[in-house]
Order: structure tokens, then sequence, then C-alpha cells
């Protein structure tokens, strides 16, 4: 009787430690199947600064924003009807925060089976034109937003235009170098949105959205893209008193500074140059990190699981050019704008 119990006991454990095998052999593969790399679309001067890749739906390649600023994923509806799946269509209702507005009300939305590089994932999408009218591009079908970003880490090498990406559990190698520079920026989520807490040449910490898809508005020109748009007027005359400015740029009819670009600045501690900054007082409340002051920066890792965002070995030490500075008066005068 003993020995029956003492072998059964073994058998339990023989088995238990068997299924602890191939557990864990099944999740090895499960995480190494997840990680996988992509190309990063270059768009031209205008659209040089953004998160484009690309999404494999029914066998065919189509080009999504990969945008922080939103929630949730949204695809074009003119796309989506011309699509030869029969997806089940739902209906939720949303409150959607976007830059310059809120939207509220029912959405169409539907679930469809896509590829990301070698990875097979079902994106939950909102079916809308509205939502995609912010999106200029043609080519670009959809926004990718947080119901998919907050799942994975990515790893953006700006640089080659490349995307590697894995599941939130395991990490993704940077490979530092020595020389390497980091600015780390920790992030909590509101509304759907990445905040970090900034400070500007020791100013009290502000908060501010860490868009990827905020782009330009209107006709400005591209060289006045922002990298930061700040709202808060304190910041701002700390910043006007500064002797480091490199450009000002001042509204003529209200007498208002728009942009500054700041020739030396220090964000958390970490030196910049060359930094250019909105003024938009009540600009929906907020203050933004914009994708052009990522890409100032070789790499970036937005590691999801410990939401910390990781910028890598800033580039943006060039200073403006002759043609560039004429570029910028020119575009301000034609705007009845006054350069300082």
């Amino acid at each position: 009787m003993k020995n029956k119990i003492i072998r059964r006991i073994g058998i339990c454990l023989l088995s238990i430690i068997l299924l602890l095998f191939f557990g864990v052999i099944v999740l090895f593969v499960y995480i190494r199947s997840s990680e996988s790399t992509v190309d990063l679309l270059v768009g031209d001067e205008r659209n040089k600064h953004q998160f484009v890749i690309p999404l494999e739906i029914e066998d065919s390649t189509y080009y999504f924003l990969w945008d922080t600023g939103y929630g949730t994923s949204v695809i074009d509806k003119q796309f989506f009807s011309g699509l030869n799946s029969r997806n089940k269509v739902d209906s939720l209702f949303l409150s959607i925060e976007r830059v310059d507005d809120v939207v509220e009300k029912i959405f169409p939305k539907s679930e469809l089976k896509c590829k990301l590089g070698n990875s097979k994932i079902d994106i939950s999408f909102i079916i809308d034109n509205s939502l995609m009218s912010t999106v200029k591009r043609p080519y670009v079908k959809g926004i990718i937003g947080q119901n998919v970003i907050s799942c994975y880490n990515w790893l953006f090498d700006l640089q080659n235009a490349k995307v590697t990406f894995s599941r939130k559990i395991k990490q993704i190698p940077i490979n530092h170098q020595v020389d390497d520079t980091v600015l780390i920026l920790p992030y909590s989520i509101f509304k759907g949105i990445p905040f970090v807490d900034l400070n500007l040449n020791g100013l009290n910490s502000n908060s501010f959205a860490f868009d990827t898809g905020f782009e330009c508005w209107g006709n400005i020109s591209y060289q006045l893209f922002p990298s930061l748009i700040i709202n808060d007027e304190t910041t701002i005359d700390s910043l006007l008193c500064e002797d480091k400015n490199l450009m000002q740029l001042k509204d003529s009819f209200t007498d208002e500074v728009k942009i500054i670009l700041c020739k030396n600045i220090y964000l958390n501690d970490f030196p910049l140059k060359n930094v250019s900054i909105f003024n938009r007082k009540s600009y929906k409340e907020r203050n933004y990190i914009t994708a052009n002051f990522i890409f100032q920066f070789e790499k970036m890792y937005y590691d999801s699981k410990n939401k910390e965002i990781k910028l890598i070995n800033y580039r943006g030490d060039s200073h403006p050019t002759g043609d560039e500075k004429k570029i910028i008066q020119d575009y301000f005068s034609e705007k009845e704008t006054t350069l300082l």
C-alpha cells in the first residue's frame, strides 16, 4: 500500500515536471515568435516626421499611423468597405479626445485579423472617416492606437528606418554603446494617452502629452514643425527671458511670440540644442511632445511593460543654415508675421 502511494506521488510529480517543461518550451517559442522587425515608412520633406508602419491585411500590405495620442485604433470607412472579409461589425460608444476636440458618439467597430511583421494579431478598429480626417496622406489607411501599442514594446531605429517590436513580457535588447546618451521619460496613462513630466531649464515640472501622431496644422512650413507645444505662460515668459534663444517668431497682430527656436535648453537636465517650442496658450490646456522632437534622436524605445520611454543619442545639434532662415523669414512675411 505504501509503495503504491509513493508510486502515485512519483507519477504526479513527473507529470507536473513534464507539464512545466513543455510549458516553458511553449512560452519560449511564443516569446521568440512575438518579436519582429519591419520598415518604418519615410515620407517626403513635409511628412518625414511620421511614425508610419506596414500592416498586412488579407495578404496585402497597407500603411497605418503609429499614434500614441489615440486610445483606440481607427480604420478608414471606405477602405474597410472594400475588404473581402465578412467581418462582424458591432457598435461602441466612445469619448475620443483628440488634439483639438473631443468626439463623443456611437462608432461602428470590427476586429480584423492582421499581420505585423511575423506576428499575427487581431486588432479591434473603430470604423470612421471623421477621425481619419487628421491623417492627410492617402496611402495611410488607419491609425494604430494604444489598444495595440500598449500590448507591445517598440524599438524605433530612426536612423535606419526600422521598427522592432515584441510582446511586452519580453524586453528588446537595445545594444547600448559606451558613449550613448539616453533621455529617460517615465510615463503614466491618462484618458488613453501617455503623459510625461518635464522641466525646462530647471523650471517646475509640467505634464506633457507624448503624442507621436501630432503633426503640422494649416500650411505651416515643415521647418517650423514644433518639437514641444507649451501653453504654460510662466514657462514661456521664463524662456523669453533667456539670452540663449536662437530665434523668436512673433505674431504682428497680437504682438505675441508664437515660436521660440531655442539654441540651448535643458530638459530634465538633459542638454538639447535647436529645440522649436510653439507657444499656444489654452491649447486644450495641455502641453505636447511631438514626433518632431523624437526624430531628433537616433532611437526610441517605447517600453509598455515598465511605462518608460528611452530616447537614445540626441542628434539635433545642427544649426539652421542661411537657406532655412530665409525660408522661415519668407514664410512669416507671407503670413504678416514679424521675425524678431
